[in-house]
């Protein structure tokens, strides 16, 4: 195809480019999201227990608690389920006290495949936001537990 260095040197740039860009993308594949699978890596990593889980929850906080005693633009921090995709940036959280609204931006997801099985824990900031100044939830990391 080309015989030339620059047009070798122009594939190969090409190629890395798109292989980093199709490798950083968003993975949600749970309802509203895409129906992309889980990577054969993560499926290694789950069987092998290699998975990262912290099974100290004494620093998460529950939805109800949250929702009950709100603790405004102080990082906090949930472990629960996305259950799924409501809007581009919105999303259902779901712990055994209840579920809320949170804003995940799609940066959170990059190199991961997250279901609505999945259990996550999600540190965020919850502010008040809007006309109505409702409580808005907003993501700042996001981490795949072991099951």
């Amino acid at each position: 195809m080309f015989k030339s260095k620059p047009g070798i040197a122009l594939m190969v740039c090409i190629g890395i480019f798109f292989g980093i860009a199709g490798y950083s993308h968003a993975q949600y594949s749970g309802p509203g999201g895409s129906s992309k699978s889980t990577s054969t890596s993560d499926k290694i990593k789950s069987v092998l227990g290699m998975d990262d889980d912290d099974k100290d929850d004494k620093n998460a906080l529950s939805v109800k608690k949250l929702e009950r005693d709100p603790v405004y633009n102080r990082e906090v921090v949930l472990k629960g389920r996305i259950t799924k995709k409501t809007g581009k940036k919105e999303y259902r959280f779901e712990d055994r006290s209840g579920d809320m609204k949170m804003i995940i931006e799609d940066r959170l997801f990059a190199r991961k495949d997250i279901s609505e099985n999945s259990r996550v824990e999600v540190t965020g900031i919850l502010k008040k936001e809007g006309k109505k100044r409702e409580a808005v939830f907003n993501a700042t990391r996001l981490k795949v537990l072991k099951k």
